[in-house]
């Protein structure tokens, strides 16, 4: 089900737990009185727009529908996007304290409606437990982690990269130099990809397996207290 036409947010059903996924790429225009979608290029605000990584009030009176009708439905729901709602991040999209709020109201209703929000966008390794809902924050798949000041750090590394034509076809592979990247000099990369399993049983039983990699040619990045190739496993009972 989409959330307003195209526009990239939605839920999906599998069994008793339903899916929302939330798109936090809006920002207000003052100029215009009215909430943007950010760019598909940059995902970026314009820089004259107000609170970046918003939902907007569209979407949050279509979440609080969501999530009431999954009360009455008696699903699980899991909320999944890209900048965090809450659980201990260090940075909260501007409608954290809204959606929590509907959280809280759609579990007073009906206990364990909301079990668990998946994040990502700050780059962290964490999981907590608040609220009788499980947060967590996870790592990109290869850029660990970004500065806002380039420092050229990568000299010979390369990777192989392939090329596609506009129908999908493969136009072969080749080596190309990772200083040739142009977020390199702002980027340290893993040195393979980085996920976790996150498994969800009858019981609201939360399992995260996670995986260690390291960084590309043994570059750290530290020091830093939040970039770590790895996410950590944990198994928490909602």
């Amino acid at each position: 089900e989409l959330g307003d036409g195209n526009i990239a947010y939605y839920y999906f059903d599998k069994g008793d737990f339903r899916f929302i996924c939330l798109d936090t790429n809006y920002s207000y225009s003052e100029e215009k009185s009215a909430w943007e979608h950010n760019g598909t290029a940059s995902h970026c605000a314009p820089k004259s727009n107000i609170l970046p990584e918003s939902l907007g009030t569209e979407q949050l009176s279509w979440l609080e529908s969501v999530l009431f009708m999954t009360v009455e439905e008696k699903k699980h729901a899991i909320l999944v996007s890209h900048s965090a709602i809450g659980g201990g991040a260090r940075r909260y999209s501007p409608d954290a304290e809204r959606v929590l709020g509907l959280i809280s109201e759609a579990n007073k209703r009906r206990p364990k409606t909301v079990i668990m929000s998946i994040n990502g966008h700050y780059h962290e390794n964490h999981v907590c437990f608040d609220g009788n809902v499980v947060y967590i924050d996870t790592n990109t798949v290869r850029n660990g982690f970004w500065n806002s000041v380039s420092i050229p750090h990568y000299t010979d590394e390369t990777f192989v990269f392939e090329d596609f034509d506009e129908s999908g076809n493969s136009l072969g592979k080749r080596e190309r130099a990772v200083s040739d990247l142009w977020m390199s000099p702002k980027t340290w990369y893993f040195d393979k990809p980085l996920f976790a399993t996150v498994t969800v049983n009858s019981e609201c039983e939360i399992t995260v397996d996670g995986k260690e990699v390291g960084w590309l040619g043994n570059i750290d990045p530290n020091p830093t207290l939040f970039a770590e190739p790895f996410i950590t496993s944990s198994k928490i009972k909602v």
